[in-house]
């Protein structure tokens, strides 16, 4: 209401005056309002592998980078991090659950995702293997809250250090986003270190300790620990189903990605590299020395 009385009708009211103004004009509203403040919902969890939390990372999209990720919701434990030219292809999101899915041996009792295009084939697989309405969740990203309260700690431990790299190049006029060569050539010299990174805060993630939490349901521990080994009273809710039992036409439309949007033009960057004798890099200053020479060359 206040923002509203600045913004509309141009009136500069403080705060305390407009909670005032409410309590005298709708007191019943502000009585219900404040019965019903941070109250919570219980979150849930039977053990390891009962929920998985799918979502996308968008805070790089101007620089070219999409980020999947996906977190066991009892034991915080991430189970990928992908670093990719898209996160809103039903195919890529799905060869990452499957990828993750071979690595467990088996597959989540419930995949809890947003309301995105980008989930129907993981939800079409997720149903084929557990065929009851309960095996897919759908919902708004501010209910699937183990994910995206991963992503504020990425925001501000990791992801923050490259947006600020990447719009150095915007300020310097360097580099120019939606422009669709700038875009693939930063894809092709940044994305291995990307997602090597990616790899690092999952390993660091899975690894720290969790403290404990009032009214928290899940146990405090180390998310490997606790996926792996969980404590009595839990049970790893993993279902085990041979992949060959698979529908085939569910499994052809599960893919990998390249690194480029631009396969073809991906491998006219490294063909440059291969006659010029540019080699990969192996950290951020060597990745931004390629990008100068790369897009001096394609330009």
């Amino acid at each position: 209401m206040w923002k509203t009385l600045r913004t509309k009708y141009q009136l500069v009211v403080s705060q305390e005056c407009t909670r005032d103004l409410l309590r005298q004009m709708d007191p019943v509203s502000v009585a219900n309002r404040r019965q019903h403040r941070l109250s919570r919902r219980t979150y849930s969890n039977w053990g390891p592998n009962h929920i998985w939390h799918v979502d996308g990372y968008d805070k790089l999209r101007p620089y070219g980078f999409l980020i999947s990720g996906c977190i066991d919701g009892y034991s915080r434990r991430l189970l990928w991090l992908e670093c990719g030219f898209t996160n809103h292809d039903p195919a890529v999101i799905a060869g990452y659950y499957m990828n993750a899915v071979r690595k467990c041996n088996g597959f989540p009792r419930i995949v809890r995702t947003d309301c995105g295009t980008e989930n129907v084939t993981v939800a079409a697989i997720q149903n084929f293997v557990m065929p009851n309405h309960r095996s897919h969740i759908y919902g708004t990203s501010p209910g699937n809250q183990r994910i995206e309260a991963w992503w504020s700690f990425y925001r501000r431990y990791r992801s923050q250090w490259w947006i600020e790299l990447f719009e150095n190049l915007v300020v310097q006029d360097l580099f120019h986003p939606g422009h669709v060569t700038e875009t693939d050539i930063l894809r092709f010299c940044f994305m291995r270190l990307l997602q090597d990174d990616l790899v690092q805060v999952g390993v660091m993630w899975n690894t720290h300790r969790i403290r404990p939490s009032d009214g928290a349901r899940c146990p405090p521990g180390i998310p490997d620990e606790l996926y792996f080994l969980p404590p009595p009273g839990a049970r790893d809710c993993l279902v085990h189903v041979p992949l060959n039992t698979l529908p085939l036409f569910l499994m052809q439309q599960v893919r990998s990605i390249s690194i480029c949007e631009n396969s073809v033009y991906e491998e006219y960057l490294q063909d440059i590299c291969d006659r010029l004798n540019w080699q990969q890099p192996c950290d951020t200053n060597e990745a931004l020395q390629l990008y100068f020479n790369l897009r001096a060359e394609a330009h």
